[in-house]
């Protein structure tokens, strides 16, 4: 489930990136693998190379730069980190259709008690 605002990079487009010696291009991409029900919050943003494991939730505003095999994990901050373990997430349908906002304002509520406790 993806959130608003989301930034997904895998490049640096349209930025071309060489070296004039040997004009190789230097701007290699890496791909990106996000695993099967993973929620992404709002104003995430995912770099080239990353790796999100199953059943994972990026807390909003994360920026996630690092693979993260763990799965069942809530992966958040900058740079992003795995803050939580052994988690899972269901996505109540008929809730999220009746208030569309709620999924980001339940991920920045997360956050905002994650960051609380790692003062």
């Amino acid at each position: 489930m993806f959130s608003n605002n989301i930034i997904i990079r895998g490049g640096e487009y349209p930025h071309l990136i060489f070296d004039l010696t040997t004009n190789e291009y230097l701007d290699v991409s890496d791909g990106i693998f996000i695993g099967d029900r993973v929620w992404v919050g709002e104003g995430a943003y995912i770099n080239k190379g990353v790796s999100v494991g199953n059943d994972c939730i990026v807390g909003a505003r994360s920026v996630v730069t690092k693979r993260f095999t763990v799965n069942n994990a809530v992966i958040a901050g900058n740079p992003a980190r795995v803050v939580k373990e052994n988690v899972q997430w269901v996505a109540n349908e008929l809730l999220l259709n009746a208030y569309p906002d709620l999924a980001a304002s339940f991920a920045d509520t997360a956050l905002n008690r994650i960051n609380k406790t790692n003062r």
